[in-house]
């Protein structure tokens, strides 16, 4: 029969013969992994695939009135005053005539600019006694590309209250306002 040192010494050989081929294992695995993500086309840095996705929005919002024709394009913005809503391509002037004046803006030298309206909600946060003290607060940010455009992925129309309307009736033909 065999002795305690002699099975704990065989057990011990197992484990360390175990975690060297684990080692082995992940090693080998790792190498692959390295050489696969090195021929890979996408193993650009994250931030140069997140700017190119910007350039393809930008591009997109700085040509989308182009695209359209100028009746419809006057008509949409026509109903983006009437219902305080916000669409790509969007100059400045427009948004500032369908929104009102933002809260803030913060200006990004070549990235474009950014606009916040913020206003106070119904919600109350404190109460003095009966009466609220205080009440929450909601924000919007309108993004516009460095030529001042609306950049947004969204196709409708938002206002800032998150309601939107939808491509087909902003640029319609119809007798919607």
């Amino acid at each position: 029969m065999a002795t305690f040192s002699e099975v704990f010494s065989i057990t011990v050989k197992v484990l360390l013969a175990l975690i060297l081929l684990s080692l082995l294992l992940g090693a080998t695995l790792g190498v692959i992994g390295l050489l696969g993500w090195i021929a890979s086309p996408h193993h650009e840095s994250a931030s140069a695939a997140t700017d190119w996705d910007q350039v393809i929005d930008r591009d997109k919002a700085d040509n989308f009135r182009s695209s359209v024709p100028s009746s419809k394009w006057n008509r949409a913005i026509t109903r983006a005053k009437n219902h305080h809503c916000f669409f790509r391509g969007m100059t400045k002037d427009e948004v500032l005539s369908a929104l009102g004046a933002p809260s803030e803006k913060q200006d990004f030298a070549d990235n474009g600019s950014a606009w916040t309206w913020t206003w106070q909600t119904k919600k109350c946060l404190r109460y003095d006694g009966e009466h609220c003290a205080e009440y929450d607060r909601d924000h919007q940010i309108v993004f516009f590309t460095p030529k001042g455009h609306v950049d947004t992925k969204l196709e409708d129309c938002e206002s800032l209250n998150g309601d939107y309307i939808f491509n087909s009736d902003l640029f319609g033909a119809g007798s919607w306002n």
